[in-house]
């Protein structure tokens, strides 16, 4: 949102997404969201999954909370604020994290999904048909023969113009 005088208008160009499988890196993509918003109106959602509860009578929950960044622009005079949403899975199926994401997405805008660590063996979640871009880094993989072979059932079940950008090429 860019706030000028006490008016305030809303401006994005898409949604992006950080997907971790562990809460490990909340703290490091929230800063990374921060410096990306800077320079880049949009929707920015984090969202952590924490291992299956391992009592089973343990009810499985979603999170969410919302927090601003806020940068003041390079002339010092109009602050520009984005929300980031971060939401946190505990236990909850795939399809639930799926259902919980899409409710918060801009659906006018793109999607740009930066996945982090490994890809779901089975690509079922209704989120691989709604990303226009997808982001992985596969100098972290752990299994480079498992992940091609994943990524190639998300393509399998993706919007046929998504596009994909491993950043390890980046690197070259």
């Amino acid at each position: 949102a860019f706030w000028d005088g006490g008016a305030r208008t809303r401006a994005s160009l898409l949604n992006f997404v950080v997907y971790c499988r562990s809460t490990d890196q909340f703290d490091a993509n929230t800063a990374l969201i921060s410096r990306f918003v800077r320079s880049h109106a949009c929707r920015a959602i984090l969202v952590g999954e924490t291992h299956p509860p391992t009592d089973p009578a343990t009810t499985p929950k979603m999170s969410a909370w919302v927090q601003a960044h806020c940068h003041i622009n390079k002339a010092g005079a109009q602050e520009v604020c984005s929300e980031q949403i971060t939401l946190l899975s505990e236990g909850v199926s795939e399809k639930g994290i799926a259902n919980a994401l899409l409710a918060n997405l801009d659906y006018d805008l793109p999607l740009n999904l930066w996945w982090q660590g490994s890809f779901p063996v089975e690509a079922t979640s209704p989120i691989w048909a709604r990303v226009d871009r997808l982001l992985f880094d596969s100098l972290h993989w752990e299994n480079s023969t498992h992940e091609p072979q994943s990524l190639a059932r998300i393509r399998t079940n993706a919007n046929a113009c998504m596009e994909i950008a491993d950043l390890n090429w980046t690197r070259t």
